[in-house]
């Protein structure tokens, strides 16, 4: 529990792993290649292959594949259409730590959990 809070008035813990109450998550992943020099559709094809019929990403979230080999599996992916990056630019493949401050807040997500 955080310095300075009382226990007893807390009435919930919410997690937003990315893209539930600020937008960004998604979005960061969806540009991640262009932004990288690789084309879109060709990203799209890697994020397909990562995200959904691989599922290298649910191994990460079952702690059955570490982040870092997940980088390394997006590097390699990115590297074999021509475009390099590094080991920490794949890392932050869902947007640089500090960018939280500069997305927008899904209102409407707020709104629902204060009705609960």
């Amino acid at each position: 529990m955080p310095a300075g809070v009382n226990p007893e008035q807390v009435r919930a813990v919410v997690f937003d792993l990315g893209g539930v109450f600020l937008e960004g998550g998604p979005n960061h992943v969806k540009s991640f290649g262009p932004k990288h020099g690789l084309s879109q559709e060709r990203w799209d094809v890697i994020r397909q292959e990562l995200f959904v019929t691989g599922d290298l990403w649910g191994q990460v979230e079952r702690a059955e594949l570490s982040l870092e080999a997940f980088g390394q599996q997006l590097q390699s992916r990115m590297a074999g259409h021509g475009v390099a990056v590094t080991l920490a630019d794949a890392l932050n493949f869902m947007g640089t730590p500090g960018e939280e401050r500069r997305m927008p807040m899904r209102q409407e997500i707020v709104d629902a959990c204060l009705a609960l």
